[in-house]
C-alpha cells in the first residue's frame, strides 16, 4: 500500500504561517513524512480514525516539547493520510475537539462526533 500525503487547505495555511516565524519547517515536515510512511498510526489515537504527532522544531533547540503538533486522519482502506492541522506548542497547548470536528467536516471526512 502506497501512503498518500493530503494537506487539507487548514493545514496549508496554518504551515505558511508557521514557515514565516519557523524558516526550517520544510524540513520537519519531511521528516514527519518519512515517519507517517513508516508507521502511519505513529501519533496518539485521538478516535475516530484521527492522531495527533509530536514533531521536532529544527527552527529551535526546545526538540520536541517545544516543536510542533500535527494532527491528521488516516484512512486506512486507500493509504490516505489527511494532513489535518499544525500548531507550535508554544502558541498552543492542544487542539480543541470541536475545531477537530469542523476540520473534519469541511473537508467531508466526518459527519458525526467520532468516540469523543
Amino acid at each position: 500500500m502506497s501512503l498518500k500525503l493530503i494537506p487539507t487547505p487548514e493545514f496549508a495555511r496554518s504551515a505558511r504561517r508557521l514557515h514565516k516565524k519557523f524558516r526550517l519547517l520544510h524540513r520537519d515536515l519531511e521528516i514527519l513524512r518519512a515517519e507517517l510512511e513508516l508507521d502511519p498510526r505513529a501519533g496518539i489515537d485521538l478516535g475516530g480514525g484521527c492522531f495527533k504527532l509530536r514533531l521536532p522544531n529544527s527552527s529551535s533547540a526546545t526538540g520536541k516539547s517545544g516543536g510542533f503538533q500535527v494532527v491528521y486522519y488516516f484512512r486506512g482502506a486507500d493509504g490516505a493520510v489527511y494532513l489535518l492541522d499544525i500548531y507550535s506548542k508554544t502558541e498552543l497547548v492542544t487542539i480543541n475537539e470541536r475545531r477537530l470536528l469542523e476540520i473534519l467536516r469541511a473537508n467531508g471526512l466526518a459527519t458525526t462526533n467520532p468516540r469523543w
